[in-house]
């Protein structure tokens, strides 16, 4: 065993540099993760964010070489498919035959505040240059003398020498020009946010590299240091049918689809009452939790609410104490999963919320409606405490 420890520890060793580098800078690959996006929500509708290609600040952007604009951001309110922009601008700028040649580089990062590898902006710069690295492996010079020095702790502290080195490897001679497109900065940690802000702030006008930044209109850091930079803002003229318009439409597909059975007169009452926005939306689907199942819908919600990373299927058995033989915790658990609605999903085996605005919801001190009153608002500290009280009471159990 010792002999074929030591045999992997100088097969490390004995690793060209370059490649060390590579193995040490890598951390998620944002592709996968766009394909990621894809699978779960579906392919980009044709023709639904063509829009975006004829408004002057995007071709400003793109192609303008005169007063050359370098950062361009999209806002808008959740539920509105910025991610879904956000996917078909980065495949289209990586098909786009009417680029210049040479060809454009592409680098995007999708941020995700429930992952803890794309939650932070020295994650998001370390998914930029393994990506400018994989595109031009020459590039890889320009970190080389910062890691033979400080080795992979340089790929996790500040982002002051990452930064540096995103913009020699932009300003490299032999690179063409990037278009960086960055999705939901707003669900990276405030104070690393904070820092990348100021270095975008500061960048100089270039031809050279083109940054896309797509995401929410808070945090106030987020508009106070990019307030001034060309700007388009996704609205509509009903703002909260548009926020979450994918549940929306859902609720009404199920809907009408009880409609079937219905006499005439109760069908149009019901037609009547559909939901009118996000939150209608959420009310409506606790007012759907069936009374027997309101204890572990209530018991499930605050444990994916408060935990401090995604749990998956399993590691939500336990903390529920599933026990429901012949069928297994597993099979349980998905039950649970389901009867939360429109609230919780499986993504990867990974219990998550469907969207932000669901957890929002659930945290408004100012939910109470009567109709779902059997589901408290939520302390933080208080549930935190429940749940510390619930893993002491489980260990008890092992």
């Amino acid at each position: 065993m010792q002999s074929a420890l030591q045999q992997v520890v100088g097969n490390t060793d004995e690793m060209p540099q370059p490649q060390r580098c590579r193995r040490d800078l890598f951390l998620t690959d944002p592709r996968a993760h766009r394909a990621r996006i894809k699978t779960e929500k579906g392919n980009v509708v044709p023709g639904i964010c063509d829009w975006v290609l004829n408004t002057t600040e995007f071709q400003s952007w793109q192609y303008s070489s005169h007063h050359p604009v370098d950062v361009l951001w999209i806002s808008g309110g959740p539920g509105m498919g910025k991610t879904m922009l956000s996917i078909y601008l980065s495949e289209l700028l990586e098909t786009d035959v009417s680029s210049p040649s040479p060809r454009p580089a592409v680098i995007c990062f999708f941020c995700d505040n429930r992952d803890p590898k794309r939650n932070d902006a020295v994650q998001l710069l370390r998914g930029l240059l393994s990506q400018l690295d994989e595109q031009f492996p020459h590039l890889i010079n320009h970190i080389l003398p910062k890691y033979m020095t400080q080795g992979k702790s340089l790929f996790n502290e500040s982002i002051e020498n990452l930064w540096e080195i995103l913009m020699t490897m932009v300003s490299d001679p032999k690179t063409p020009r990037v278009y960086c497109l960055l999705d939901g900065l707003d669900e990276c940690d405030e104070p690393s946010l904070v820092s990348l802000l100021r270095k975008i702030e500061d960048l100089p006008p270039s031809e050279g590299f083109k940054l896309l930044v797509v995401r929410r209109e808070t945090p106030k850091c987020l508009k106070r240091l990019l307030g001034y930079k060309s700007h388009i803002k996704l609205d509509s003229e009903s703002e909260e049918v548009a926020e979450g318009l994918k549940l929306y439409i859902d609720t009404r597909i199920f809907v009408l689809n009880d409609l079937r059975d219905k006499p005439p007169s109760e069908a149009e009452d019901c037609l009547n009452h559909l939901p009118h926005a996000l939150d209608d939306i959420y009310e409506r689907t606790l007012c759907q939790v069936k009374p027997r199942h309101r204890k572990i819908v209530r018991n499930l919600l605050e444990w994916v609410l408060f935990a401090e990373r995604p749990l998956c299927v399993e590691e939500l058995a336990g903390a529920l104490g599933v026990d429901a033989p012949p069928l297994t915790s597993y099979q349980v658990t998905r039950d649970y999963v389901g009867f939360c609605g429109d609230f919780l999903h499986i993504s990867d085996n990974s219990v998550q919320f469907v969207h932000q605005t669901a957890k929002e919801y659930l945290l408004k001190s100012s939910r109470s409606p009567p109709l779902t009153s059997w589901l408290p608002i939520f302390d933080m500290e208080g549930t935190h405490c429940t749940l510390a009280i619930r893993c002491i009471e489980h260990l008890g159990r092992l």
